[in-house]
């Protein structure tokens, strides 16, 4: 009725190798330490304090992936919930999963930063607050890119474990 038609969710949990997400930690702080670099080499005027904190989320990034890759032992335990909008949208197009899931943090961080400008400062001068907000709060953007790309691992790895080989010979396939 309606053009609607009944989906169901099921949620999914498998085992699988920590190697591919420590990979992903080690290249997201490679990346975050070349930006680091080239915009202290451009903005020279650049107070300490950001370039520190970058690098130490950098090499915190690349330590956490190093730990990871090479010296986790044992499968991880990863859920996914299959047969949501996300999932259908993974398997129609991988990049265009991302790139939704990216625009989705992002415009949940301005909602989150201007939420706690009104908390915080009320409507007096807004605009000037809202951007020293937008600024002090950088953080939890980088946590909501890396939870997307956490997000694209797990199904990632869903699709390669056995898991879902048994789930295609009993028939349970749920694609959407």
């Amino acid at each position: 009725m309606f053009g609607l038609k009944y989906v169901r969710f099921k949620l999914v949990e498998f085992e699988c190798s920590p190697v591919p997400e420590g990979k992903m930690f080690v290249a997201v702080g490679l990346f975050i330490a070349v930006l680091t670099a080239m915009g202290a080499i451009v903005n020279s005027g650049m107070p300490l304090f950001l370039p520190v904190t970058l690098g130490l989320v950098s090499v915190g990034c690349i330590g956490f992936g190093v730990y990871y890759w090479a010296f986790r032992y044992g499968p991880v335990k990863r859920q996914v919930v299959i047969g949501n909008w996300c999932h259908r949208l993974y398997l129609r197009n991988r990049w265009l999963f991302v790139a939704v899931n990216m625009a989705y943090s992002i415009v949940i961080y301005v909602i989150v930063s201007f939420v706690c400008t009104l908390i915080f400062y009320g409507f007096s001068d807004l605009q000037s607050a809202f951007a020293e907000q937008f600024k002090s709060c950088f953080i939890l953007l980088f946590f909501l890119l890396m939870k997307s790309l956490h997000e694209y691992m797990a199904y990632r790895e869903y699709y390669r474990s056995a898991k879902y080989r048994e789930t295609l010979v009993e028939g349970e396939n749920v694609k959407g």
